[in-house]
C-alpha cells in the first residue's frame, strides 16, 4: 500500500534476475499483466491505476534469480553480496552440499525483489521444495511440511512480525537439530550430522543469556522462536537474521578447542541484536551503531553478568584498544550520515566504539536510568525504524536531563578525547593539572564528568570534577600524603590518557589495585622504564595476580625483566605452563621457557623437554601447538613423532604447528602430505600453511621447489578477500628477505612476491606491503 501519497507505479530492487512475468493478484487469484521496465538492479512498474494510501495491492513477479552471475563488490566485514550462495553444487568438493543466504546490506534483492532498505518492514512467507533428506530453516515458524509426489518436500515457513528484508534468511542442507527451549520458546541448534554431539556445547548457554537479557531490559525476548544454524563457507562470522542466525563454520569447536575459545561472545552478540537490530532497526546504514554498537555492549552486559569483575573489565578493554588501534588511520563520525557505501559503515567505530559510548550513557546516567531508558527505548519504538535521535529522546524522556551535549559530542563528531595530566603531590594536598589535546579542528572539545580517586594510607577518597576546558587546575585537599592517585577510577571514558607517574606509585598501583585497567595501565609503564629492576619487579608481581589477564600480559613482558630475574622466574614459568587454569597463560609460559632458556644455537637446552612432552598432549590445542614448537628446538625427532601422531585429531591451531615440525625435517617422503594440506587450506589457513610449504622447500633441491613454487603464486594470486592476500603476500615477503648466504631458494621465493606484488590492483595491499 502507498505509504501517504497516491501512487501509480512502484520500485522494486531486483539484482540480476531474468523477469518473466509481472501481473496484478486480483482478490480472486486472476493475474492481470502489468507494464513495467527492468534495468537489472531496480524494476518500475506501471499499476493499472493511482492508490491512495487506504489501499492495499498485491504484484505478482515470476522471474529466476542469478546470483553467482552477478558483480557486486562486498566489504571488509561481509566479504561478498550476491545474497544466495549454493556450496558444493555439483557435489564434486569434499564438503556438504547447502543453500544459505545472507541480506545485509543489501542483498536480500538479489533473491527476491523488494524494497532493499533497513527502514522497510514486512511479514514473509517463503515455501522450499527440497529433496527429502534436506532440513530447511527460515524465519519464523515452519507453518506447513508437504510431501510432494515426485520425491520431494515443500517447507512453508511463515513469519508474521514483521522485520528489515535484509534479516530474511532461509538455509538448506543435511543438518541435525538439537531441540532447545526458553520459558515455551522453541530455541534450536542446527548442526551437521557428526557435530551433534557438540551442539550444546556450543549453543547451550542461549537459554541462559534470553533470560539475562529479558530480565535486564525489562523486556521480554520479542520473538516467535529462536535458531542458530552453522554453515560452510559463510562470507562473514554470523548474522542476527530475526529467529534464524547463522554463524560460519569457525564456531565449531570439540572439546579441547572449546577449552580456547567457545566463542561465547559472539552467539551473545546475535541474540542481543534481536532486541536492538531486528526489533528497533537502524532507518538507514549511516546509524547502523544503533545496531551494531549496542550488540557490541551487549557482549559486555552477559560477560558483566555471568563472569567476574576483572573479566568483564578485561573484555570491555579490548574494545577501547580496537576502536583507538583504528583511530590511528582514520576518525569518522560515529553516525556518518554523508556515508554513501554501507560496507564502510561495517568497522571499529560502529563496534567498538559504538559499545564504548553506550557505556559512557550508563556510567553518566546512572544504571537505573540507562536500563528503564531502554526499556522506553524498546517499547516506545517497537518494531520501528530508528534514527541516534531516538535513542536520546528516549533517553532524555526517563532522565529528565538534556542529552543533546553527549550525543552532539560523542555520537555526531569524530575523534576522542587525548588526556595528559601531571601531578604535584604535596604533604595534605594534591594538584593536577588536565589538557586536552585533541586538534579542535576536527574533534570536540569535550565536556567529561568524571572522579579523580586519591589514596592515603590505605584509603581511598573520591572526588567529582567536570573537564571542559582545553587546560584546568584542580585542587585536592587530604588528610595526609597521597601515596597515589588515580585518574578515572571506574575506566569509563574512552580516550587516550597520558598521566606520568613515578616508578615507586606505579608498584603501588600494580600492587594493590583491584581494576583490571589500573593493574595493566602499571604494568605497561613499569616495562617502559629505564629502571631495570623496576621493570623486572613487575614482570615478578604480575606473574602471580589473581587475574589471568595480568599474568599473561606479565609473560608477554618477560624479556623486559634482567637475566638474573628471569633465571629465578624459570620455576614460576614451570608452574603456569603445567597448572596455570588458562590456556593462554600456560602457552605464554611455555614460549618463555623456550624462548628464554631452550633456543640457544649452539647448544639448545633440554631441561625442559619432559615438560614439553606432556604439554604436548594438553588438553588445549593452544597450550599442545606451543609445547610441540618448543620440543622441536630441543629434541626434534620426538617432536617429529608426536606431530605425526597429532595430525589425524588436530584442529588449525594444533596442525599449522604439527604441519611445521613436520616441514622442518625436510623428509621428501613427507612431500604428498604437505602439498595435500597447502592445497586444501583455505582464509587464514592458507597463510599458515604458505608459511609451513616455505619450510619444507627450503630443504628441497630446485626440482622440486621450483614448481611449487609457482603452485604457491598461484595459489596467493587467487585469494579474493584483500587482508588474507595481504597476510599470505607479507609471509612471502619475509620469507623471500631471509636471503641468508645468498641462497637461491630465497632469492626464488623473494622472486614470486615481487612477481605477485607487480601485478597486485588492490591499492590498500601494495600500500601495506610496501610500508613495512
Amino acid at each position: 500500500k502507498p505509504y501517504f501519497h497516491s501512487q501509480s507505479t512502484v520500485t522494486l530492487d531486483a539484482k540480476g534476475f531474468d523477469i518473466h512475468q509481472v501481473a496484478l493478484a486480483e482478490p480472486d487469484g486472476a493475474l492481470t499483466n502489468l507494464n513495467y521496465t527492468y534495468n537489472d538492479l531496480k524494476i518500475s512498474i506501471q499499476l493499472d491505476r493511482e492508490y491512495s494510501r487506504e489501499e492495499t495491492y498485491q504484484i505478482y513477479i515470476a522471474y529466476t534469480a542469478k546470483p553467482d552471475e552477478l558483480e557486486i563488490e562486498g566489504g571488509d566485514a561481509i566479504t561478498d553480496a550476491k545474497g544466495l550462495y549454493f556450496i558444493n553444487p555439483d557435489n564434486t568438493q569434499d564438503k556438504p552440499q547447502q543453500i544459505w543466504t545472507q541480506g545485509e546490506t543489501e542483498s536480500s534483492s538479489c533473491w527476491f525483489p523488494c524494497i532493499d532498505k533497513p527502514n522497510e518492514k514486512c511479514s514473509q512467507q517463503i515455501a522450499i521444495t527440497v529433496q527429502e533428506k534436506y532440513t530447511t530453516l527460515s524465519n519464523g515458524l515452519l507453518a506447513s511440511s508437504k510431501q510432494n509426489k515426485d520425491g520431494t518436500r515443500t517447507d512453508i515457513w511463515v513469519q508474521q512480525q514483521e522485520h528489515a528484508p535484509y534479516l530474511f534468511m532461509m538455509a538448506v542442507g543435511e543438518f541435525s537439530i538439537t531441540k532447545d527451549t526458553w520459558r515455551d520458546i522453541a530455541v534450536n541448534y542446527y548442526v551437521e550430522p557428526e557435530q551433534e554431539i557438540h551442539a550444546q556445547r556450543i549453543f547451550g548457554k542461549t537459554p541462559e543469556m534470553m533470560e539475562f537479557y529479558s530480565e535486564l531490559l525489562g523486556f521480554e525476548y520479542p520473538w516467535e522462536k529462536y535458531a542458530q544454524i552453522i554453515v560452510r563457507d559463510y562470507v562473514s562470522g554470523a548474522m542476527e537474521n530475526t529467529t534464524a542466525v547463522i554463524h560460519g563454520e569457525f564456531v565449531y569447536s570439540d572439546e579441547r578447542s572449546f577449552i580456547d575459545d567457545p566463542n561465547e561472545m559472539i552467539i551473545a552478540h546475535e541474540l542481543f541484536h534481536h532486541w536492538f537490530g531486528d526489533w528497533v532497526t537502524c532507518e538507514s546504514w549511516p546509524n547502523l551503531p544503533l545496531n551494531e554498537g549496542f550488540a557490541t555492549y551487549g557482549e559486555y552486559l552477559w560477560m558483566e553478568g555471568k563472569y567476574t569483575a576483572n573479566e568483564a573489565q578485561h573484555y570491555l578493554h579490548q574494545d577501547l584498544i580496537q576502536y583507538l588501534n583504528e583511530s590511528s588511520s582514520k576518525q569518522e563520525d560515529l553516525i556518518r550520515f554523508y556515508n554513501e557505501n554501507p560496507n564502510d559503515m561495517f568497522d571499529n567505530h560502529s563496534y567498538a566504539k559504538g559499545g564504548r559510548i553506550l557505556h559512557m550513557l550508563r556510567h553518566t546516567l546512572s544504571d537505573e536510568v540507562f536500563f528503564k531508558g531502554l526499556e522506553h527505548y524498546l517499547t516506545a519504538y517497537a518494531n520501528q525504524a530508528v534514527e541516534v535521535h531516538h535513542l536520546r529522546l528516549a533517553m532524555e524522556h526517563i532522565s529528565g536531563i538534556d542529552l543533546n551535549w553527549f550525543f552532539n559530542q560523542w555520537f555526531l563528531a569524530s575523534g576522542h578525547p587525548q588526556i595528559e595530566v601531571t601531578q604535584e603531590i604535596e604533604d595534605r594536598k594534591v594538584t593536577l593539572k588536565i589538557s586536552q589535546t585533541q586538534s579542535l579542528e576536527t574533534t570536540p572539545l569535550y565536556k567529561i564528568p568524571l572522579q579523580i580517586a586519591i589514596h592515603a594510607n590505605g584509603v581511598e577518597k573520591r572526588y567529582e570534577i567536570e573537564l571542559n576546558k582545553q587546560e584546568e587546575r584542580f585542587e585536592f585537599e587530604t588528610k595526609n600524603k597521597a601515596d597515589l592517585v588515580v585518574f578515572d577510577p571506574s575506566h569509563y571514558l574512552l580516550a587516550d590518557i597520558s598521566f606520568n607517574k613515578s616508578d615507586e606509585q606505579w608498584i603501588h598501583q600494580l600492587s594493590t589495585a583491584s581494576h583490571y585497567y589500573d593493574k595493566l595501565e602499571a604494568l605497561d609503564s613499569l616495562t617502559n622504564s629505564s629502571n631495570f629492576a623496576r621493570r623486572s619487579e613487575a614482570v615478578k608481581i604480575a606473574l602471580t595476580d589473581v587475574f589471568w589477564g595480568i599474568r599473561s600480559k606479565g609473560l608477554d613482558y618477560f624479556e623486559k625483566a634482567d637475566p638474573r630475574t628471569q633465571s629465578t622466574l624459570q620455576s614460576q614459568l614451570v608452574l603456569l605452563s603445567r597448572l596455570d587454569p588458562k590456556s593462554e597463560v600456560r602457552a605464554k609460559a611455555l614460549n618463555c621457557l623456550s624462548t628464554f632458556f631452550d633456543q640457544d644455537e649452539n647448544m639448545p637446552g633440554k631441561a625442559h623437554a619432559k615438560q614439553y612432552i606432556k604439554s604436548v598432549k594438553d588438553p588445549s590445542y593452544v597450550v599442545a601447538s606451543q609445547a610441540l614448537r618448543a620440543l622441536n628446538y630441543v629434541d626434534p625427532k620426538t617432536a617429529y613423532k608426536l606431530a605425526k601422531e597429532e595430525l589425524a585429531d588436530a584442529n588449525e591451531e594444533l596442525k599449522s604447528a604439527v604441519l611445521n615440525t613436520i616441514a622442518k625435517k625436510g623428509a621428501l617422503s613427507d612431500q604428498e602430505l604437505m602439498l595435500k594440506e597447502f592445497e586444501k587450506a583455505k582464509r587464514y589457513a592458507s597463510v599458515s600453511m604458505t608459511n609451513n610449504l616455505l619450510v619444507f622447500l627450503e630443504h628441497q633441491n630446485p626440482e622440486i621447489y621450483m614448481p611449487n613454487l609457482e603452485k604457491i603464486r598461484r595459489k596467493i594470486d587467487a585469494i579474493e578477500t584483500w587482508y588474507i592476500k595481504y597476510y599470505a603476500l607479507n609471509a612471502l615477503k619475509k620469507y623471500g628477505e631471509k636471503n641468508l648466504k645468498n641462497n637461491p631458494f630465497y632469492k626464488e621465493v623473494f622472486g614470486v612476491y615481487t612477481n605477485l606484488l607487480s601485478l597486485e590492483k588492490d591499492e590498500r595491499i601494495v600500500r601495506y606491503l610496501l610500508s613495512k
